[in-house]
This record gives structure tokens, C-alpha cells and sequence, in this order.
């Protein structure tokens, strides 16, 4: 019998479940870190059951335990790939940030300038304005005096 002659969907093992994150692993299936030996004789004895002769079935097994190291490669590289965009987006974020916090102010200087600028020219016109007031008091009060005066 060989190795295509055999039905793999009954030879398929259960799903292994992650048990958490292995960060020397770059990726969060931890299972596969601590179990490949045990999957490699597990898919072995599988094939071995299944009537596969010896060396196909060591064959087949190593070449899955190939198939998942370039799997924890890609994850590991899929991993450095994503914390370089998700710092690439931090910068960025950062950057605009800065920018608008930089717009702000400047316009709340400018606005302060103006405020000031403007405060000034009511306090010229308010001066101006009193100054008025007081000549017209006196212009006012002129004939009235005059008039307790000289009688």
C-alpha cells in the first residue's frame, strides 16, 4: 500500500489547541514549540497505522515538521513585519499629533497677540473718552459757577 492509497481525513489528528504565547516563538501557538517532536512520531505512528511503509511515513512526517518550522518562520517574520507597521503608524500619529498641537499654538499666540493688541486700542479710545467727559463736565459746570460766583 502507498502512501496515496490511504484515506487521509481518518488519519487526521485532532486539532491541538494553543496554550498561550511563546514570545521566543514570534507567534501565539505555543503548542508548537513544546510538542513537535510529539506531533512528528504521532504523524509517523498515523501513517505507520495506516499501512504506509516505514520510510515514506518517516519521509511524510519529516516533511511536516519542515512545513510547520517554515510556518513559525512566517509568523515570526509576519510578526516583525507588523510591529514595524504598527511603530511606522506610532510615528506617524505621533508626527501629526506634534503638527497640530504646533497649529494650535500658534493660533492661540496669535490670538492672545490680537486680544492684547485689541484690549490696548479700547484703552486709548476709553482715555480719550474720559478726557471728554471731563471737559464737558467743566464746560458744564463753568457757567453754573459763574454764575454763584459773581452773584
Amino acid at each position: 500500500m502507498s502512501v496515496f492509497d490511504c484515506n487521509w481525513l481518518e488519519l487526521k489528528a485532532p486539532p491541538r489547541r494553543a496554550t498561550g504565547y511563546n514570545e521566543s516563538m514570534g507567534a501565539g501557538v505555543a503548542w508548537l514549540d513544546k510538542s513537535m517532536t510529539t506531533m512528528i512520531s504521532e504523524v509517523y505512528s498515523a501513517f505507520k497505522t495506516a499501512g504506509v511503509p516505514e520510510q515514506e511515513a518517516k519521509q511524510a512526517a519529516e516533511a511536516m515538521s519542515a512545513e510547520n518550522l517554515a510556518t513559525r518562520k512566517a509568523f515570526a517574520e509576519d510578526k516583525r513585519d507588523l510591529n514595524d507597521d504598527i511603530a511606522s503608524a506610532e510615528q506617524r500619529l505621533s508626527d501629526k499629533i506634534t503638527a497640530v498641537d504646533q497649529k494650535l499654538s500658534d493660533k492661540i499666540a496669535d490670538g492672545q497677540q490680537q486680544l492684547s493688541a485689541e484690549i490696548g486700542e479700547v484703552r486709548r479710545i476709553m482715555s480719550v473718552i474720559r478726557w471728554m467727559l471731563g471737559f464737558m463736565l467743566v464746560a458744564m459746570a463753568l457757567p453754573i459757577l459763574r454764575e454763584i460766583i459773581v452773584a
